[in-house]
């Protein structure tokens, strides 16, 4: 402890270090302010020290930091406030996260960001959200084609929540009618939106072999086209229908959407090319 003076505290006669910057202590029994030779509070006290030393510029105080970790609970005082730093920060980087996922995907293979496919990350359009990722789908499979949506919750301007489940499905129409299992493997791709973009990431098989496989229509009656004509139904606001449209059940003689919900209360199949409700 060179440089530093030992006293005792005049009121309790605890022993107390003297930092010579400064030329008080601060007692850690009683918190007096302990100076050499009793000075007044405020005046300087010059310290022993090397005779004839050179001048040179004051060193930073050191006192102020001691006698704040020698207080009762300033060591907790000081931990609270580095772990209250730390959890300011630790939030901050788990909002800037949740940010960068949202709007900049996750980086991670075979995923896309919104910014990427061109949507809006916080009410992404349905109807863009089956054509944006096309181009991701032909580089997989080069004859692959739209195949199947199911949207769990689209509201009435024709955006989805994508937090209630949103799938977008392309097809290789020429590996789902193989006759081997080991040939239709990897022959459908699904686009699994969340908060973080698409993701298409894992496999999937045609389990058994698909028959009388067509290409199915661009809809006339778009899902836009579709919600703004449910308004007069009592879509409204951000209420939310599911629409769904899956060739094995809504291909009839025509292409038809599904819209099932509960406010408003709707199970019906509509023409994609007319909006028309059919019965």
């Amino acid at each position: 402890m060179h440089g530093f003076v030992q006293l005792p505290c005049p009121k309790c006669s605890t022993t107390t270090w003297i930092t010579p910057q400064v030329g008080y202590g601060i007692c850690p029994a009683c918190h007096t302010e302990v100076r050499a030779g009793g000075a007044p509070a405020g005046a300087g006290v010059p310290m022993p020290g090397p005779v004839n030393a050179p001048a040179g510029p004051a060193a930073p105080p050191m006192a102020m930091p001691m006698a704040m970790a020698s207080r009762p609970g300033g060591h907790r005082l000081r931990a609270a406030l580095m772990i209250g730093a730390v959890v300011v920060i630790g939030a901050g980087s788990v909002a800037f996260m949740t940010l960068k996922n949202k709007y900049l995907g996750t980086g991670k293979k075979d995923t896309a960001s919104y910014v990427s496919l061109g949507l809006n990350a916080d009410r992404p359009d349905g109807d863009a959200m089956i054509t944006s990722v096309a181009d991701r789908a032909t580089k997989w499979k080069k004859d692959a084609y739209f195949w199947s949506v199911n949207y769990q919750a689209v509201r009435s301007d024709g955006t989805v929540d994508v937090e209630k489940g949103a799938e977008v499905q392309y097809i290789s129409p020429s590996r789902v009618v193989k006759k081997s299992k080991k040939d239709r493997e990897d022959s459908i791709r699904k686009f699994a939106y969340s908060q973080n973009g698409a993701d298409y990431s894992k496999q999937w098989d045609a389990i058994n072999e698909w028959k009388n496989v067509e290409k199915p229509e661009a809809p006339e009656c778009t899902i836009k086209d579709l919600t703004g004509k449910l308004q007069k139904d009592g879509l409204t606001g951000d209420k939310t229908v599911r629409i769904s449209f899956d060739p094995q059940f809504d291909w009839k003689s025509e292409q038809l959407w599904h819209v099932i919900g509960t406010d408003p209360q709707i199970d019906a199949r509509y023409s994609m090319k007319t909006c028309e409700k059919v019965e």
